[in-house]
């Protein structure tokens, strides 16, 4: 299942944890050290233009990003 916004499409597979593909690499360029700041206070790992995370820490990436 997909859920698009402008600056991200969020991935949810039964199998793994959800995931987030950074689509505006522009923006993400720009919030890069913020994005990894988040990452690190939310138990997240980004590698590239993915970020995978709990549950939880998704549905506060996305009030966070969108």
């Amino acid at each position: 299942m997909f859920e698009t916004c402008d600056r991200f499409v969020i991935v949810r597979n039964p199998y793994h944890q959800p995931a987030v593909l950074l689509a505006d690499w522009k923006y993400w360029t720009e919030h890069e050290p913020e994005l990894d700041q988040w990452c690190e206070e939310n138990h997240a790992h980004r590698q590239g233009m993915t970020v995978e995370m709990s549950n939880e820490a998704l549905m506060q990436f996305a009030l966070r990003w969108s």
